[in-house]
C-alpha cells in the first residue's frame, strides 16, 4: 500500500497514540482468523472468531475454505515469481492442477503452519526451510518473517543460509527478515540481496518483491541510501499493466529512509 495524505496523518496518529481501539486496528498485525457479524456490525469492528459461542461456526467455515482450496489447488499459495516461472509454457491453472509441478498438500500444510503466528510452532516453521520444495521453503522464511525478532531469534542460522538458497524468492524473503530484525551485520547481508534484485535487469516479478522487501527496511536501509538513489526502479522486462508501479516503490522506499 502507498502513502496518501490522509494514510500518513492516519499512521503519525496512531504512533502517538491518538487512536481508538477501531481506528489502531488497520496498524495492528491482523488475527489469524476473523469472524464478523455483519448485521450487526457491518464495518466489521468487532472479530468474534475467538469467542467459545462462534468455535463451531468458525471451524466449520475453516473446514469449508480448506475444502475449496484443495478442490481448486488454488496457486495463490505460490509467490506472485513463483507462479508465473512453475507456468512458463503453459498456464497457473494447469501448474496448478499438475502434481509434478505444484505439490498442493506440501505447500498448503505449509502456508497454515506458517501463518499460525504461534511462537510454539517456530522451531516447526523454522525447519521448513529445509525443504526440497522451495515453495515450502519461502513459507519457512515468511511464517518468521510474520514473527518478526522471535521468528528470526529462532530461524536465525536458517535464514542466513537461505540468503544463499537456490530459489531468488526465499532469498528476498529471508533478507527482508534479517534485514528487519537481525543484527547490523544481518542487514548488510540481506542489503546485498536486496539491492542485487531489485536491478532493473532482474526479473520483473522479483524486482518487485526486492523493492518491497527495501521498503519495509525503512531506515535500517539507510546504509545503501545512495544505492537506492541511483538504482533504476523500472524492469526491462515489465509484465502487462506495470505501469509506474516501480517507479511509485522507489518513491515510497526513498522516504521511508529518512
Amino acid at each position: 500500500m502507498f502513502d496518501t495524505p490522509t494514510t500518513q496523518v492516519w499512521h503519525q496518529l496512531f504512533e502517538q497514540g491518538k487512536l481508538n481501539a477501531a481506528q489502531s486496528t488497520f496498524w495492528q498485525t491482523k488475527p489469524v482468523e476473523e469472524l464478523y457479524d455483519l448485521k450487526t456490525d457491518p464495518d466489521e469492528v468487532n472479530n468474534l472468531a475467538g469467542l467459545d459461542k462462534y468455535r463451531e461456526v468458525v471451524a466449520n467455515m475453516r473446514d469449508a475454505q480448506q475444502q475449496w482450496e484443495r478442490r481448486i489447488k488454488d496457486a495463490g499459495f505460490l509467490s506472485e515469481w513463483e507462479i508465473h516461472s512453475r507456468s512458463k509454457g503453459s498456464s497457473p491453472y494447469e501448474m496448478g492442477h499438475d502434481a509434478r509441478q505444484y505439490d498442493f498438500e506440501a505447500v498448503f500444510a505449509a502456508a497454515n503452519l506458517a501463518s499460525s503466528l504461534r511462537e510454539a510452532d517456530l522451531p516447526e516453521i523454522a525447519k521448513l526451510l529445509h525443504s526440497n520444495d522451495p515453495a515450502v521453503r519461502y513459507w519457512g522464511a515468511i511464517g518468521l518473517l510474520a514473527q518478526e525478532k522471535k521468528g528470526v531469534a529462532i530461524g536465525h542460522d536458517q535464514l542466513v543460509d537461505a540468503l544463499k538458497d537456490a530459489s531468488p524468492i526465499v532469498q528476498i524473503t529471508a533478507a527482508e527478515a534479517i534485514g528487519r530484525f537481525g543484527t547490523p551485520q544481518d542487514t548488510a547481508a540481506a542489503l546485498k540481496v536486496l539491492l542485487h534484485y531489485a536491478q532493473p535487469e532482474a526479473d520483473a516479478y522479483l524486482s518487485m518483491a526486492a523493492w518491497n522487501s527495501l521498503d519495509y527496511l525503512d531506515e535500517q536501509a539507510q546504509s545503501a541510501a545512495q544505492e537506492i538513489h541511483d538504482l533504476s526502479p523500472a524492469p526491462k522486462n515489465p509484465p502487462p499493466r506495470y505501469g509506474d508501479y516501480g517507479k511509485r516503490l522507489k518513491q515510497e522506499t526513498i522516504v521511508d529512509l529518512h
